[in-house]
């Protein structure tokens, strides 16, 4: 039997074990669903009531999955080095594949010096700055853009990133992020649609005794009157920090804005704190949150 790979990543693994069992119990609600609806017939209360615990595991389901798509890569920038991680993500969360990372400067000339990254099959790149360049663009903002095979631009980063010398830089592009301020004046997209509007919630995740607490599944769920709506989950990094992006149409029809609450369970599923009692009424398009553990 081989050993363990030592470069094996436990949150991942711990992620992979959760998904395997979310497979396992959304499987089975469906299959209940079918049988309750063959029985009872699609508009029973029992019925309906089946419907939503599927639907519930499967959104469930596909918010660990992109959680596990989405966990930051763990790049550390060499002596003399800048590194630009993250992820391009498309409007449902998804990783965007084989699409060309570079930066450009304030006026939205491409920064040839600083090369390009192609992403992988989850979205995630990593951008290495050779030291001879990194050294000529340390200190000053750039904006990371996307492209896909033919040199079309796909997203580009929210605001400008500012380069720092043997450091790792993170920097996620998703759809309908807006252009960085500064960014040279280009012809206006139509509108997305509503439902498409994109937001994101960013925080830490800290033991009582004050130190980062890596590994941890973090879920963001909406406050409903009725039913709560999972919105995304992630796991942490090292830094205990999370990162999870949702959609206005995975929360409401008729809010602008999710009532937030968290949910933290450590890597064998033990749950360690509920924020269900003190929720984050009307959040930004933006939010930031700290969370700490209880003793």
């Amino acid at each position: 039997m081989s050993s363990k790979d030592p470069k094996s990543n436990p949150a991942a693994e711990a992620m992979e074990r959760l998904i395997a069992a979310q497979r396992v119990g959304q499987a089975l609600f469906e299959r209940e669903a079918r049988r309750m609806a063959t029985k009872h017939g699609l508009d029973d209360p029992r019925t309906q009531k089946m419907l939503r615990s599927a639907g519930g595991a499967r959104d469930t389901l596909d918010a660990l999955e992109i959680a596990l798509e989405s966990r930051p890569p763990e790049v550390a920038a060499a002596e003399g080095e800048v590194v630009v991680a993250g992820r391009v993500a498309a409007d449902d969360l998804r990783g965007v594949s084989r699409a060309t990372v570079s930066l450009e400067d304030a006026s939205g000339h491409p920064v040839k010096a600083a090369g390009a990254a192609v992403t992988d099959a989850a979205g995630r790149y990593a951008l290495r700055i050779a030291p001879s360049a990194a050294a000529k663009l340390t200190g000053k903002e750039y904006v990371v853009v996307a492209a896909d095979a033919h040199g079309k631009e796909l997203q580009r980063s929210v605001g400008p990133v500012k380069l720092a010398l043997n450091e790792t830089i993170r920097a996620d592009l998703s759809t309908g992020a807006r252009p960085p301020l500064g960014a040279p004046v280009t012809p206006r997209k139509p509108r997305q649609p509503r439902e498409n509007v994109t937001f994101t919630v960013s925080g830490t995740v800290m033991e009582p005794e004050g130190k980062p607490a890596a590994n941890m599944l973090v879920r963001v769920y909406d406050k409903d009157v009725k039913y709560d709506d999972l919105l995304g989950a992630a796991m942490t990094n090292r830094k205990g920090e999370f990162t999870v992006t949702y959609r206005l149409r995975d929360f409401s029809e008729d809010e602008d804005a999710a009532d937030l609450y968290f949910i933290v369970t450590d890597s064998a599923g033990k749950e360690r704190l509920s924020t269900a009692d003190r929720v984050m009424f009307n959040a930004e398009r933006e939010a930031t949150v700290e969370l700490v553990l209880p003793g």
